[in-house]
Parts: structure tokens; sequence; C-alpha cells
């Protein structure tokens, strides 16, 4: 269907049709539009969009005259993309006749009332996938409609809601509820930017189904208050068939209970944890959640708040899910340190992608780890990798003492570079660098063959290469005729071609980087 639409513009053919008929024979347009769409009912408008900016079939491209008679012919529509800013009577047709919809994405900008969207789910009895965003504040009316359409579809299988508003409190019980049982994903997402009443009264929990039998994908995304705790409890024991889970950023005093409730939820089949920001942990309680799911755990993410590091926890994980852990991220200013990276890296030997890119480190002295003797790293099935490196040097330190850290980061740096030789299925490398220390010099990770790279040069599937956060990289013609010669797959490099333009005006192009253009012309830079 993309294809014909690229070569034949349809709604632009039938606007043309219309201007070289008379246009005060308004029948006769309608006749051949009709006639038209007839001819193409079988990939005409099986993707609809009620938006002129879409690249896609667009209902307001076509003239005002002929937009109804195309309405009226779009029973084969299967997808519907509506951005409603007002009133239209357009909008109204297709509640009328879009009714064998399988995928529909509803934004509304205005009004609640701009479009009808429990009328919309109520007549496609085969909807199968349906996204709602809203920057309207829903009245409690509005959201009972929406749940009692949602708790009539018999075939709804993705649901995505997203308010820039939060919902009135109960809501999220009252949605929950209705949920149909034929769902298999379901997106919660929401800002919380003031207080809210009621929704009216608490909903009796004996109205819960007994379980959503297929349901494997929760993403609750949002803020999460301390009425909304017994509400989830209460869901998530009814999801027998749960693969992964995003819970809520919640507030402090929340995260007391938090873990123990995820602790004491029999979740069996969960393989994918995602958690929101912590500002106080709890050694006893992290234990019980992850003994809890020893075992299953594939892929985890999580971060905390500033001033609260990880590392209590980092062994913790290792001990218990290295054997299983697929990936792991940690999110935006996580607070973990080189040791519990290099603990990761020579404990989890299941991982595929690792991310650390986003840690902070400048609240553990260096020397703590110039003790621990290298390992080598067991993750030899890596294919993502985002690693950055913290650098204790300091300036305020003496002469001799700043002479040993450069040595000390030196081999650190070579040794990284040698395990990072031995990934031999990595696809994608990001590498950071940043001080530990408050009052320092930008320091540099030595990206040069003098340094270490040369020992990458194994490499061979490395396509996609992140050196957007170091600082200054000190590259040269020898490295990129290193890594022409040695990385035969690399297709991208990302934070070295702006680099030049920050220099001379942006005129003046180093000679490197135009050798490197004429020998890889389909490298990207970024």
């Amino acid at each position: 269907m993309n294809d014909c639409v690229s070569i034949f513009d349809i709604p632009h053919i039938v606007s043309s049709i219309g201007t070289h008929l008379d246009r005060r024979d308004l029948a006769a347009c309608s006749l051949v539009s009709k006639a038209f769409c007839g001819l193409f009912k079988p990939i005409l408008w099986r993707e609809l969009v009620l938006e002129r900016s879409s690249s896609l079939p667009s209902i307001d491209s076509i003239e005002p005259h002929l937009k109804e008679s195309v309405i009226r012919n779009c029973q084969w529509t299967r997808s519907l993309i509506i951005r409603a800013n007002g009133h239209d009577h357009s909008r109204s047709l297709i509640t009328a006749h879009c009714n064998q919809l399988k995928d529909l994405n509803v934004h509304l900008k205005a009004d609640w009332d701009d479009i009808s969207a429990a009328d919309l789910i109520t007549n496609n009895k085969d909807l199968r996938k349906l996204t709602f965003h809203t920057y309207a504040h829903p009245t409690g009316a509005d959201l009972r409609l929406l749940a009692k359409a949602l708790s009539a579809s018999t075939a709804l299988s993705i649901l995505r809601l997203e308010f820039r508003w939060r919902p009135r409190h109960g809501w999220l019980q009252h949605i929950l509820q209705n949920l149909p049982r034929t769902l298999t994903k379901i997106s919660l997402h929401w800002r919380r930017l003031y207080k809210l009443d009621q929704f009216e009264k608490p909903f009796p929990m004996q109205d819960w189904p007994e379980i959503y039998p297929i349901l494997e994908i929760a993403d609750m995304s949002f803020d999460s208050e301390d009425r909304d705790e017994l509400v989830l409890r209460e869901f998530l024991k009814r999801c027998p068939s749960l693969k992964s889970l995003t819970y809520p950023t919640m507030a402090e005093e929340q995260i007391r209970s938090l873990i123990p409730l995820l602790a004491a939820t029999n979740l069996p089949h969960l393989e994918t944890l995602y958690l929101g920001k912590f500002k106080k942990t709890n050694e006893a309680q992290w234990q019980d959640l992850v003994m809890s799911m020893k075992g299953r755990i594939k892929h985890f993410a999580t971060s905390s708040e500033f001033y609260s590091p990880l590392t209590n926890i980092i062994p913790i994980l290792t001990q218990n899910w290295s054997d299983t852990l697929q990936s792991l991220r940690f999110l935006c200013f996580s607070h973990i340190f080189n040791h519990d990276v290099q603990l990761i890296l020579t404990t989890c030997s299941q991982l595929r992608h690792f991310d650390c890119m986003w840690t902070l480190n400048q609240h553990r002295a260096e020397s703590a780890d110039t003790d621990v003797k290298p390992k080598d790293w067991v993750c030899l099935d890596l294919e993502e990798l985002h690693l950055m490196f913290a650098d204790g040097r300091s300036v305020l330190a003496d002469d001799r003492l700043m002479m040993a850290q450069e040595t000390q980061t030196a081999e650190q740096i070579r040794y990284a570079y040698k395990q990072l030789g031995r990934l031999t299925k990595l696809h994608t490398l990001a590498l950071g660098w940043r001080s530990t220390q408050a009052f320092s010099e930008s320091r540099n990770l030595d990206l040069t063959l003098e340094g270490g790279m040369d020992q990458m040069d194994k490499l061979k599937e490395l396509r996609n290469l992140d050196i957007n956060f170091i600082p200054r990289v000190n590259i040269s013609q020898p490295e990129v005729e290193w890594i022409v010669k040695n990385w035969p797959a690399l297709a991208t490099i990302t934070g070295l071609g702006y680099r030049y333009r920050l220099s001379s005006g942006g005129e003046v192009e180093p000679e490197y980087m135009k050798w490197l253009r004429k020998e890889r012309p389909r490298l990207n830079f970024h």
C-alpha cells in the first residue's frame, strides 16, 4: 500500500478529478470519487490519517466537497490516525463509517469532545491496537465512557493511554478493573502536574476480574501516589502470564513498600523489570526481591536519585542474576562506581546489552580500587556496550602523586582496550569520559594507537561507534587508517563529525576527515 501511495498520491488524484469537472456539478464529482474509491478498495484507505501534515494519505488534503464521498467508502480502512484540533463534520462521518478498524491512534489537542473515541472503540469490535493521547483534562463521565468501551472490547490486544494531566483519583482502579481479558500489552503514561480531587468514590475491590490470562507486558510509566499502591497490587496479582513490568516512579515515602510489594507478588514468568528512581534503598528488601526472582530476570533497568548510590545493590544482583541477566541498564544519574562496573563485566556471562553511560562517580576515591587485581571480562557475547570511564586524576595532587595517577590511568585504559578487543560480537560501542574530581582540568580518553586502541582489532562486526561523551578526542591520520583497515563493518561514528565544525568558523576540516570521507564514502558522521 505504501508503495502505491508513493507513486500515486491518492488524495491528490481524487482532488484533481474534482478540479477538472464542472465544480457546480457536485453530484458528478461525488460519483466519480465514489467510483474511484470503489476501484481501489483493496488498497486505497487501509491507512487513513486525519491530519494534513502527515505523509500518509490524509482526508484533510481532499477538497471539502469530496470528503464525504471518500469517507463513506472507507469501510476498508484498517488503520486510523486522528489528530483532532476542533470540531469537524468529517469526524462524525468517520465514527459512523469506519467500523472495520484494527489499529486506532487518537491524539486530542483541544477538547475531549473533538472526537468520540468511546464510540469509535465500541463500533470496531475487531480493534486490536489502541493508542489514546490527550492534552485535555477529562471529566469523570468521559473516563467512565472510555472504560465502558474498553470493557466491551472483545479483541483488543495492545492498549496505550497517555495523559498530559494526571487523571483524577480512582481512575487508575476504574480503568484497570475494566480492561478486556484479551490484552497482551498495556502502557499507562501521565504527568503529575498538580493536585487533583477525588474521582468520586473508591470502587469496591471485589469488582476486579478474576485474572487477565494473557497479559504479558505492563508499562506503568507514571508518577504514582500512596493510594495507587493497593490498586497496583491487586492488578499484579491477577496477571499470571506477565513477562515484562515497568513500575512507576514513586515518591520518597513509598520506596519502603515498593520492593516488598514486588517481592511478595507472585509473577512466575517475569523476565523484564524496569524500576523507577530510588532515593533510599534497603539492602535486606533488595535481597528479598532479587532472591524471589532468581533464575528468571533477563532484562533489568533502574536508576537512583542524586546522592543515592546503588553500590550496595550491585553485589546482590550479580550473585543471584548473573546466569540469566542479558540486558542491564542504569538510567540517568545512577550512582555506580568503577569497581561495580568491573564486578558486572567479570560476573554476568550472559550479558548482551550493558549501559552505564549516564552514571556518576564523583563521590568515591579511585584509590579504593587500586588494590583490586584486574580480571578478564566474561560477557564475551556482548552486542551493545555503553561504557563511561571515571577519571580520578586531580590537578591538586603533587608531582609525585600526579605521575603515579597518570601511570595508573594509562594502565586502566590499556586494560579496558584489551577486554574490549575480546568482545568479537560487539556491534555498538559507546565510550565516555568523566572526571571524578570537582576541581580538575578536563582529561581525555586516550583514543590512540599508542594508548592501546590497536588491541581492538578483532571487532570485525562493529557497526556503530559513539565517542560523543569524550570531551576531546586525540585522533589523527594513523587512527583513521587503522579504523578503515580493522573495522570493515563500521557504518556510523557519532561525536566525530561535528567536532571540526567547532573550529575555524566551521570552514576548515582536518585532513584525516577528508581522507576518511574519501576512503569510506558511505560512513555516516554525527
